[in-house]
């Protein structure tokens, strides 16, 4: 089959899901798989390093005492199929219904995301996906727990959601930044708690900051059902928003 390499810094696994969906939208694909992987990286490890970007205690994203991220390692694989599973071909959780998603690129900082940018990338997902922001039952926050990317996150949140935005979490503290892998990890763990009938709580966070203007989970959130919107930002200001659902 045909095969295609995504390279777009934190979004790249992210960016390889909206292209597999929308191949398949179109009538270019029946079915895709799409894997994101991440290995340890010296070069990537110094960079950030050198940007100071990584945390000596761990991940604490949005909290008033965060310093920066912890790094980690991941290879993961979601399929993507144009026809649903029957009964007897699913053995896993309850599928799960790709809605809309949206990438938009950011050219004003090569190293962070203006609020602005956020915003818009989220609304064109909705939009994508003939949702509102009324219609979202939780954000899968990017949540780096570095300065910059959670105020502009939390930014983008309240511009588009208001000042109470949706419940929101972020899994960097319990896997680590996967960097390139993330988007296809943190979308099959956000989907696997999810089907287990939870979101899980943002390990770390204690202390709100008031720049953020808002809280993630403190505790683990009770998920009954609905839309999932789930955020990946990217160096270079490549942004991406996927929403998928339990629904149709």
């Amino acid at each position: 089959g045909r095969e295609f390499t995504f390279n777009t810094a934190c979004s790249s696994s992210a960016n390889a899901v909206l292209a597999a969906a929308r191949m398949i939208a179109h009538g270019r694909l029946d079915d895709a798989v799409v894997v994101g992987v991440e290995v340890r990286n010296q070069m990537s490890l110094q960079g950030f390093n050198v940007m100071m970007l990584l945390s000596p205690e761990g991940c604490r994203p949005f909290d008033k005492r965060r310093n920066g991220t912890v790094l980690g390692e991941g290879v993961g694989a979601v399929v993507l199929s144009r026809s649903p599973p029957r009964a007897s071909q699913f053995r896993g959780p309850r599928p799960f219904h790709w809605a809309g998603g949206a990438n938009l690129v950011d050219p004003a900082n090569v190293a962070s995301s203006s609020a602005e940018m956020i915003a818009a990338v989220m609304c064109r997902a909705l939009q994508d996906a003939g949702r509102k922001p009324d219609d979202i039952a939780v954000v899968k926050a990017h949540g780096t727990g570095t300065i910059a990317n959670d105020r502009a996150e939390a930014e983008g949140m309240r511009s588009l959601f208001g000042d109470d935005p949706p419940p929101f979490t972020s899994l960097k503290p319990y896997i680590g930044h996967t960097l390139g892998a993330c988007g296809v990890m943190e979308t099959i763990v956000t989907l696997a708690c999810a089907a287990d009938g939870f979101i899980p709580a943002t390990a770390g966070f204690a202390v709100p900051d008031e720049a953020c203007g808002c809280r993630p989970l403190t505790a683990p959130l009770p998920f009954a059902g609905g839309d999932v919107l789930l955020n990946y930002f990217g160096f270079g200001g490549n942004n991406s928003s996927l929403l998928i659902s339990d629904r149709p």
